[in-house]
């Protein structure tokens, strides 16, 4: 029950799914957010929030965006090659952090990331234009 009661909030958001279409598309983070104030765990942020598919569409884009890197940091430059480690590396520290902790879906923090993965999506794109 230590850790700013995880388990409590983990507890009182699964109570919000209560149909099957609350199961698959979630109840929307305004509805959550006037229920339980927070929910600090980001697999059941995104559960609650929306659903099976968000969860789908969210750790599947991931698993897009690691395919990418992993691919393309065999392929490409000295230089080049550290967007893509750092990528693999970011990844990877999502996933970890995802699961205990709250501060991917925040703007200061969760934004460098994501910036740092369009930055590898825009780098990989244009090496597969000038090969074409």
């Amino acid at each position: 029950q230590g850790g700013g009661a995880r388990v409590e909030q983990i507890q009182s958001a699964l109570t919000l799914l209560d149909s099957w279409y609350a199961w698959l598309f979630g109840v929307s983070k305004s509805y959550q957010q006037s229920v339980i104030p927070y929910t600090e765990m980001e697999p059941v942020f995104l559960l609650v929030n929306y659903g099976v598919l968000g969860i789908v569409l969210r750790y599947g884009l991931l698993l897009f965006l690691l395919i990418i890197a992993w691919r393309h940091c065999r392929r490409v430059a000295d230089f080049d090659v550290v967007i893509y480690i750092a990528s693999i590396l970011s990844i990877s520290g999502y996933l970890f952090f995802s699961v205990g902790y709250f501060f991917f879906q925040e703007l200061s923090v969760g934004l460098t990331v994501w910036l740092l993965l369009g930055v590898m999506v825009g780098h990989s794109y244009k090496l597969k234009a000038s090969t074409l």
